[in-house]
């Protein structure tokens, strides 16, 4: 079903504060995109501009955030949410794809 395409990609929230500087360390978002739509989801993660690979958006092997949480477990929580992300649309398309099945016995 081409109508629930998703992507989903992560990016540092670069906000600034009130007087225009960026944090220390950027929160780590969910760029959930499909139907047109975008949302953004908080992975509970903040990480310094430095250590996050913005091409693989991921944060960069051997380091850690300010509240001494590894590379390897933030990275594994991004996955998790995209791995979440892509469990919802397979069951979203199921789900339609049952219904449709059952309206056209």
């Amino acid at each position: 079903m081409d109508k629930y395409k998703h992507r989903v990609s992560f990016r540092l929230e670069k906000r600034k504060d009130k007087n225009g500087n960026l944090p220390e360390e950027l929160p780590i978002n969910a760029d959930i995109t499909f139907s047109g739509k975008r949302i953004w989801y908080y992975s509970g993660y903040r990480i310094a501009i430095a250590k996050w690979d913005e091409k693989a958006q991921r944060v960069k092997r051997n380091n850690f955030n300010s509240d001494d949480i590894s590379a390897t477990d933030i990275n594994q929580r991004l996955v998790k949410i995209a791995s979440a992300v892509d469990d919802a649309f397979a069951q979203l398309e199921l789900c339609l794809l049952y219904t449709s099945d059952a309206a056209d016995d």
